[in-house]
């Protein structure tokens, strides 16, 4: 056997698996060693910005806040390289710094502005750092209603985050995990008509004495957990099997 046979053959045989495998191998990863594939080879160089699913849950930035962006050679690093090798808009993105010294949001809106196709699931744990406003969290949460996400999970370690108008454009929803957020639909909203599981924790559903009636045709699983003004959460749910309500903080319930 020759030594270009055994190099050929013995070579970086991740590499040589269809693309599908090795995306499907990424995902699995945790967002920051998905983006390090990036400097694997050529090959990997883009692979991560088509992942489906993005998931900045408490791990992330647990490691974010103990590590102070991983690290100084760590992910914003990484980033910075894949941001270099880019064209165009993103570039100039990366020499302007839009967000400042606020990493934590900097590092997501770049993972964002890269990514490529749909988002299928998205998983964000908005820890408890000194924000300005929610205003880049908007923004994503306006992007994701573009990329017909079907899985939600938000949680707030942070104040209470107040939902904008495009969460309640995700119709393609299937599950929605919401924990310390206030709860409030645009009057026009009909409902979510794809969604199966609804869980939220700590919401706030707003000093609207009479809510407008959310359809929700797909529902079966719902839980309230330490939830205010429940009063005004009015569902249509004709499929619901599993329901479980946990120091939910309801007054008397009112005239409408």
């Amino acid at each position: 056997m020759t030594a270009n046979y055994k190099r050929k053959s013995g070579g970086d045989r991740i590499s040589n698996l269809p693309e599908h495998l090795i995306a499907s191998i990424i995902e699995r990863l945790p967002i920051q060693d998905a983006v390090r594939t990036c400097i694997i080879s050529k090959k990997w160089r883009y692979i991560w910005t088509e992942m489906r699913e993005l998931v900045f849950d408490n791990q992330f930035s647990n490691k974010f806040a103990k590590n102070g962006a991983f690290g100084r050679n760590g992910f914003i690093r990484i980033i910075k390289q894949v941001l270099t090798l880019s064209k165009g808009p993103i570039l100039k993105f990366a020499k302007n710094g839009a967000f400042g010294g606020n990493e934590f949001i900097r590092i997501i809106n770049q993972v964002l502005t890269l990514h490529k196709g749909p988002i299928l699931k998205f998983h964000l744990h908005i820890p408890n750092i000194f924000l300005d406003s929610f205003e880049e969290v908007d923004q994503w949460m306006l992007l994701l209603s573009r990329t017909g996400v079907r899985e939600l999970i938000l949680v707030s370690s942070n104040r209470c985050y107040e939902l904008p108008s495009y969460v309640f454009s995700c119709l393609e929803l299937t599950k929605l995990k919401l924990h310390n957020c206030f709860f409030k639909p645009p009057l026009k909203f009909e409902g979510f008509l794809n969604l199966e599981e609804l869980i939220l924790r700590h919401i706030d559903f707003g000093a609207n004495l009479c809510g407008t009636k959310i359809n929700l045709p797909q529902l079966k699983k719902l839980s309230l957990h330490s939830c205010s003004n429940v009063y005004n959460f009015n569902i249509k749910a004709t499929n619901l099997f599993r329901l479980a309500i946990i120091l939910v903080r309801m007054p008397c319930w009112p005239q409408c």
